[in-house]
């Protein structure tokens, strides 16, 4: 006997004994968890760069933001456990640390790239 449940909008089937198959919505592509900060401001990537070799507090909140963007995927992909109120926590603070890391890119006079 085959049974069907929806489970966060991806429809999953489970078969006797055999783990459950995801299967994603038709013309769908799953959602992008992480969200690495040069993705985010692609214009931004020359200065990124600069002031990661040139300033060690830059590249320490650089380093942080994406352990903290890993711990958070590793966690909505069920890895690892933690509460909504924890998760929603580490969501706060991967937001406190993008804000800073984009206020330290403006500072450092930086305009971003356009794409033609």
């Amino acid at each position: 006997m085959s049974h069907s449940v929806l489970y966060f909008g991806i429809g999953m089937t489970t078969t006797g004994y055999n783990a459950p198959s995801v299967n994603l919505p038709t013309g769908g592509l799953p959602m992008d968890l992480h969200h690495p900060f040069v993705r985010e401001f692609p214009g931004y990537s020359d200065a990124v760069r600069s002031l990661k070799s040139a300033d060690g507090k830059f590249c320490t909140l650089f380093d942080e933001y994406h352990a903290l963007d890993d711990q958070i995927c590793r966690i909505e992909e069920d890895v690892e456990f933690a509460t909504d109120q924890q998760l929603e926590e580490l969501k706060f603070k991967r937001a406190r640390l993008k804000d800073s890391l984009y206020a330290a890119v403006q500072k450092h006079g930086a305009t971003p790239l356009r794409a033609n």
